[in-house]
């Protein structure tokens, strides 16, 4: 690898139509590309300045990464970047020393049309915190010593180590959130928290589980929308070991990832990259930036072909198991008299009965799901012959008659799976280990079970995989691999999916990780429970969470989800909308479940019409 320092002179590099400029003089330096500027001048060491339109940000170069119970101080900085020209771009180096870490070196990859930040260390202890923008200092660290290092001056209180925080404030004033959230607070002042996560925080903005995990992004603009600029995590295939990605509430600008001790690289680490785009509004911004990740192949690009009958219309039947247990007049499932579970509905006779109501009024759905709770347990899930004496004769039924039947599946629970194959904290069992080998060999008997159609199976059509936010997020936790957070999930996503197409091709496996790095282990984004606590609509809502599954997702079908609605005029709403977002979904049979309003025989007639109109135009 090959550096140079520029002083007092100019570097244009040219590649086509692309251009970048960078003037530099002593220990100073301005780069100008398409879209934005970055400046450097070591008058101000812990800093560069981004430019971009009318606006500009400072951004802190000196980044800390934690290790549990030690903070990453530093305490030696190089005031001269390096330079290197780098294909279609440039790169500007700074070196500094950690008390934790050593030798620290933080990155910026210059490009015409967007940027990026990393950096690069030994790591002496298990990764807690990844800060991007954000970091720790001696006292005096970035006063001159006049050869282009810097000395701390150390200090101490009652033998205790001074630092200080490094930080620069921001100078934007909107944040967006890609990812949903049940208060629907996506676009809110610059000033709050934000967070994007692999698992459900139900104080925050009311829960954001909808997505598990959304997309690894934010984006921000100043107080006339002059300019969004997107701040997307762009990290390598088998590298997504952390599980939340949070933006700082308050004055500074701080990003951070999470990663619970569970990540100890040996030799040299490369943290995921902060990827900057810009854009006229905060879709183009986040377009880019997935575009990006596409075009390098960070995340992989959606190339099975679809099954012609995943398009056509869902009835699930969870909406009516809930109208049956009366679910929103309960105080939940432990409080519940057994007969009010709505886990007791999911038995073969309401299913039969269920089906025979939309056979009746000519609905022409073509895959049906069975909901939670037609297992006996969900780790390994195997049907209860209590209320399913027959599933394989139910499901051979509907084949018959044309039709799919699709089995949901909670994962992250434990159940009926062994400790020995589970993640466990201390003496007690978490959930299952997807990284454990005799776990693995479990689920694929387990998927064989549900999905062949030999003697002893069930002959179903997919899996409706729910319950993804249950991901492990424990810093006490224990597992047998090294994958962890977002990994985790895909680890074991990827081995539900690999083994169903082993066993079906054509099987529709469903899920609600609308987020590029999974499109190669589902089929379908689900836009997820609707939430029903304040709105009279709930288009505006699931409009957005379908625009951010195509974005994040292009490509991948969107199962439009229908469950819980707050009332029969907002439900028979998006019915009408539902062929324009995805595939047309249905979840009840005879009443709306919050409100207890019955379904008209005119409605029936609606739905008839509209689905029949669907499957028409789209060629099935």
């Amino acid at each position: 690898m090959s550096f140079y320092i520029l002083k007092g002179k100019q570097s244009i590099l040219r590649s086509g139509e692309m251009r970048i400029l960078i003037e530099s003089r002593k220990d100073a330096f301005t780069l100008t590309a398409k879209t934005y500027s970055l400046s450097y001048n070591a008058k101000e060491p812990e800093f560069v300045r981004l430019s971009a339109g009318a606006w500009s940000q400072k951004l802190c170069i000196w980044s800390a990464c934690d290790g549990i119970h030690e903070k990453d101080v530093l305490v030696r900085i190089v005031r001269t970047p390096q330079y290197q020209e780098i294909p279609r771009g440039h790169r500007i180096i700074f070196e500094g020393m950690s008390l934790l870490h050593k030798k620290k070196v933080f990155i910026f990859d210059c490009y015409e049309d967007h940027l990026e930040y990393y950096y690069k260390f030994v790591p002496a202890l298990p990764i807690d915190r990844l800060y991007f923008f954000q970091g720790w200092g001696l006292p005096g660290v970035f006063a001159p010593t006049g050869k282009g290092e810097v000395e701390p001056q150390g200090e101490t209180v009652s033998g205790a180590l001074q630092i200080h925080e490094i930080n620069a404030s921001k100078a934007f004033a909107w944040l967006f959130n890609p990812e949903p959230n049940a208060l629907d607070r996506q676009w809110v002042s610059a000033q709050e928290y934000g967070k994007v996560s692999v698992n459900y925080d139900f104080n925050f903005n009311g829960g954001n589980a909808f997505f598990s995990p959304g997309l690894i992004a934010f984006a921000v603009t100043d107080q006339n929308k002059s300019v969004w600029m997107s701040m997307g995590i762009a990290a390598r295939p088998g590298d997504y070991n952390f599980n939340d990605y949070e933006f700082a509430a308050g004055r500074i600008l701080a990003l951070s990832l999470t990663y619970f001790g569970k990540t100890k690289p040996s030799g040299s680490f490369t943290t995921p990259h902060l990827v900057i785009h810009f854009g006229a509004s905060e879709r183009e911004a986040l377009n880019s930036y997935v575009d990006f990740l596409l075009a390098n192949q960070l995340v992989p690009g959606r190339t099975a072909p679809d099954a012609p009958w995943w398009r056509e219309p869902i009835f699930c039947g969870w909406g009516e198991q809930a109208y049956q247990a009366d679910f929103h007049n309960r105080l939940g499932e432990k409080d519940m008299k057994q007969e009010w579970n709505p886990f007791q509905y999911s038995n073969q006779a309401f299913y039969e009965h269920m089906a025979d109501i939309l056979e009746k009024n000519k609905i022409p759905f073509r895959t049906l799901i069975i909901d939670d709770k037609w297992q006996r347990e969900r780790g390994l899930p195997k049907a209860d012959e209590g209320k399913w004496p027959d599933i394989r004769g139910f499901i051979d039924r509907l084949h018959k008659k044309g039709k799919k039947v699709v089995l949901w599946w909670g994962l992250f629970t434990g159940e009926g799976v062994p400790a020995r194959m589970c993640i466990t904290k201390g003496e007690q069992k978490l959930c299952e280990d997807p990284t454990n080998p005799e776990f693995v060999k479990e689920l694929r008997h387990a998927v064989k079970r549900m999905l062949s159609d030999q003697e002893g199976c069930y002959n179903a059509d997919g899996f409706k995989i729910d319950f993804t936010a249950a991901t492990p997020a424990d810093y006490e936790a224990r597992r047998f691999g090294v994958p962890w957070g977002i990994e985790l999930l895909k680890t074991y996503l990827r081995e539900i999916y690999a083994t169903a197409k082993k066993i079906k091709k054509d099987a529709f496996i469903i899920t609600h990780a609308a987020n590029p790095y999974f499109m190669d282990v589902c089929d379908a984004i689900r836009l997820n429970d609707i939430d029903k606590n304040y709105q009279d609509s709930v288009v505006k809502k699931m409009e957005f969470r379908a625009g951010m599954a195509r974005l994040a997702c292009p490509g991948l079908l969107i199962d439009t989800d229908n469950w819980p609605c707050p009332s029969r005029k907002a439900w028979l709403e998006y019915m009408r909308l539902q062929p324009s977002l995805g595939i047309p979904s249905l979840y009840y049979a005879t009443h709306i479940d919050t409100t207890r309003e019955a379904i008209q025989p005119k409605d029936w007639n609606m739905i008839s019409k509209l689905w029949k109109d669907y499957t028409g135009k789209t060629g099935k």
